[in-house]
């Protein structure tokens, strides 16, 4: 009787115990032999765009920012809108939380006429979703204001103008189904980190304020006083927010904390990844490489020699290897730090590798969103 059952890409190799896929696909050595041979046409094919995406990150890395041309994009009629949350996540496909609303009543209260520009005396312009709120801009929000180094789970709202270090706040969710869990800061010029600065944009954006008129970290073109004077501001509506108990202003309150303790691992951006474990512990298992070790791997593995980078291919090959057992095993996580400490390295020569981890391993998650995110999120340039 002729075998119907589809070819696993392991063949006769494969280590897979799972009852399951052994049940559901063939393993013999012919079929693996053909199989091995679509791979190698299927790696060759990823090799290729990988370069394309290396010449597409060095042709645009100074160019100019695209919101330069959003005064052509089609946009939405604003005032025909009843419910501006509904509308907001129907649009960007996540929920917005109540501080992001009330950021840009205070923003109006500076500048009624262009909110966007509210806070161009301390070098910050709002972005990303704003954009659909303020000028109703028809935009893949999915990947509007999203910068390079920008995980799916890094939304951009804020973006410091004139930033040697590409400076820009978001609002990070670990699912899109779920409100953000913090706000942070990222600047990519100087590493891939993810900085908490506060769980809303009010505390993020008292932080930086604090750090502007110190001079501790930040500079501005604007005069101090300007900055002051927005500082007044600030403080007068958060005193009101105060009373109502809305918003805090500290760095760390009580919902980071509690999702410190919910992290499996920190990741090279630092703000770590959390997945859910079932009552056996199961969701999530360690790499078998320390960070220093899989940098060292993904740094030869982008450099130009070919025998050193081969020998980086095949332990890369073995540790996706074992993502698939994990993922047997419902322990999602591995392939989800592993697939974010390869993008969050910054070469576009482990895309073929991201390609092939994430959008996987996020359907396995149900944040099907950020699949998507990161199948589009690829081929931007990195200022974007």
């Amino acid at each position: 009787m002729e075998n119907k059952r589809p070819l696993c890409k392991y063949g006769d190799k494969c280590f897979r115990k799972n009852q399951n896929h052994l049940k559901n696909f063939e393993h013999s050595s012919n079929q693996s032999n053909n199989e091995n041979l679509n791979l190698k046409t299927e790696n060759q094919e990823l090799s290729d765009k990988s370069e394309k995406l290396d010449l597409l990150t060095k042709k645009y890395e100074n160019c100019i920012e695209q919101n330069e041309n959003l005064d052509k994009i089609e946009k939405f009629d604003l005032s025909k809108i009843s419910d501006l949350k509904i509308f907001v996540a129907e649009i960007n496909k996540m929920e917005m939380p109540d501080d992001f609303f009330q950021f840009l009543e205070f923003c109006k209260s500076l500048n009624e006429s262009d909110p966007k520009y509210a806070l161009i005396d301390i070098g910050i312009e709002l972005t990303g979703i704003f954009d659909l709120i303020i000028r109703g801009y028809k935009l893949d929000y999915r990947v509007h204001a999203r910068y390079f180094l920008d995980p799916p789970e890094f939304q951009t709202v804020l973006k410091v103008l004139n930033s040697p270090s590409d400076a820009h706040f978001g609002y990070f969710r670990d699912d899109p189904d779920e409100l953000p869990v913090f706000v942070a800061i990222s600047e990519p010029k100087l590493d891939c980190k993810i900085n908490i600065r506060s769980d809303n944009l009010f505390g993020a954006l008292n932080w930086y304020m604090d750090e502007l008129i110190s001079g501790r970290s930040y500079k501005i073109e604007s005069c101090m006083e300007k900055v002051k004077k927005i500082k007044a501001s600030f403080d007068l509506w958060c005193e009101k927010l105060k009373s109502s108990k809305s918003f805090s202003l500290s760095l760390k309150t009580p919902r980071i904390k509690s999702r410190e303790k919910k992290v499996n691992a920190k990741t090279f951006h630092s703000a770590g990844i959390v997945v859910p474990l079932d009552s056996n512990g199961f969701g999530y298992r360690e790499i078998p490489e320390t960070y220093e070790k899989q940098k060292q791997l993904f740094r030869i593995f982008c450099d130009k020699n070919k025998e050193a980078k081969k020998h980086a291919n095949d332990r890369i090959q073995e540790i996706i290897t074992l993502i698939q057992f994990a993922n047997d095993e419902i322990d999602y996580g591995m392939g989800l730090e592993f697939g974010l400490n390869m993008f969050c390295y910054g070469d576009v020569g482990l895309h073929k590798f991201v390609k092939i981890l994430l959008p996987v391993t996020y359907e396995l998650l149900g944040r099907s969103l950020y699949a998507e995110i990161i199948s589009e999120h690829r081929l931007l340039p990195k200022s974007s």
